[in-house]
């Protein structure tokens, strides 16, 4: 991981305005440099760079996770965790069950009851919220005009012999001019679309083809 983060901390010095690293460093010099990336506007996430939109960032620094309430949570967090791996893991105690997934040390889906309890209800109420309106997942608004999930993967080859063992199907994009090469596919207990995001050197290296790309069906 340090030798990661040491090789991209030499490859955005220009674009942060950063001091010149030597070709060695120990792990507090490490740490320091992470620290001028990050009062210099330059924010490491997912092991990669990404700097901010001069007046434009807001204090937004990355998507934390996601609720999905729906009527089997148990379902939901094990096909979630037996699929695509994901750790369940701690969290607060809000009043109602919830599940938290995990990758790493990050929460990044939140699980819960649909229509729980009126408490939950209130918890989770927004100021706009208008009586009588449906706003709970699977309700005519709300959760339910979410299109799909998106998670940025590597190791793409385990994935598919995953999925492919457990008889999950999926399908193959890429779109012009991207890097990268998406599998969709949709979990059975509530319908949600899934999206996993490849590097596409990785696809080329094991020989994948796009069934469908930005200009149409694609033969195999």
């Amino acid at each position: 991981m340090c030798a990661i983060l040491f090789d991209q901390l030499l490859a955005v010095n220009r674009v942060c305005d950063c001091p010149p690293l030597g070709a060695r460093q120990d792990t507090l010099r490490l740490v320091k440099a992470l620290i001028r990336l990050a009062r210099s506007g330059c924010i490491l996430g997912g092991f990669g760079l990404m700097t901010r939109h001069q007046g434009h960032d807001m204090g937004l620094r990355f998507l934390e996770h996601v609720l999905i309430l729906t009527h089997d949570p148990e379902g939901t967090r094990d096909w979630f965790c037996d699929n695509l791996g994901f750790r369940s893991g701690d969290h607060p105690d809000f009043g109602f069950p919830v599940y938290w997934l995990y990758i790493g040390e990050q929460d990044v889906i939140h699980i819960g009851k649909a229509r729980h309890s009126t408490h939950q209800d209130t918890y989770l109420k927004t100021p706009s919220d208008q009586a009588g309106m449906d706003y709970s997942a699977a309700g005519a608004l709300g959760s339910g005009r979410i299109d799909h999930l998106c998670l940025n993967c590597d190791g793409m080859a385990e994935f598919v012999e995953r999925l492919t063992r457990r008889g999950v199907e999926f399908s193959e994009r890429k779109a012009h001019n991207s890097h990268l090469y998406q599998l969709f596919m949709r979990e059975p207990i509530n319908g949600i679309k899934v999206e996993l995001n490849f590097s596409w050197e990785e696809a080329v290296r094991m020989g994948r083809v796009p069934a469908y790309t930005d200009e149409g069906a694609h033969a195999k």
